[in-house]
């Protein structure tokens, strides 16, 4: 792990923490439900609803180096306003976020899943603890596709290889959504093309 990256976005935490009372940034103005919307600037609204729903509950969310390409778009962006958060998103390496997490049970960690897997999963299985609260930002694995953002929170560990049990507890795509519905949601955008890209 490289120290210095990690005091780096300690710091970042720490900045992040001493505005927990304050209100982020959420746009009053959600995306259009049927035009087309950039995959950064989607992605960006959700974000900071997602931010916004941690931080009344005094957690954190570090994203890790995964999640960072859906900040960006070949395409211009269709809503800058939507891209604010990324200036108070925190991004780092998945080492790091492995000792945050260790060393700190309010931080969040948010990585990209899809179909074929998880980027973080390695590092995930080891910071297995009731109560842990992780985001997943669900993508297809054929056309990089956004798909919304889920958190779950461990409920249960239990078994001779320390398996556990989440419970989706929020999902944002496009604000907001009942969390019951995430996974037959995603599967539906993982089986189709993007949506939200357009072919060039």
């Amino acid at each position: 792990m490289n120290r210095q990256e990690y005091l780096k976005v300690l710091s970042e935490v720490e900045v992040f923490r001493s505005k927990l009372n304050v209100p982020g940034f959420v746009s009053d103005n959600p995306p259009p439900r049927y035009d087309f919307c950039s995959k950064n600037a989607l992605f960006g609204y959700d974000l900071s609803l997602c931010m916004e729903f941690l931080r009344k509950r005094d957690l954190i969310p570090v994203c890790d180096s995964s999640v960072k390409r859906l900040s960006e778009n070949i395409y211009p962006c269709s809503h800058p306003e939507f891209l604010e958060v990324y200036d108070r998103a925190i991004f780092t390496n998945m080492t790091v976020l492995e000792k945050l997490t260790q060393d700190d049970p309010s931080i969040v960690w948010i990585s990209w899943g899809h179909s074929m897997g998880l980027a973080a999963k390695k590092y995930l299985d080891n910071f297995k603890r009731i109560g842990q609260i992780y985001g997943i930002v669900g993508a297809s694995a054929f056309n990089n596709g956004y798909a919304g953002l889920r958190l779950f929170e461990i409920e249960n560990i239990e078994g001779p290889n320390a398996s556990s049990r989440s419970k989706k507890i929020a999902f944002f795509y496009r604000g907001p959504q009942p969390a019951e519905a995430t996974a037959s949601l995603i599967d539906s955008l993982q089986n189709q093309d993007d949506p939200l890209d357009p072919k060039s």
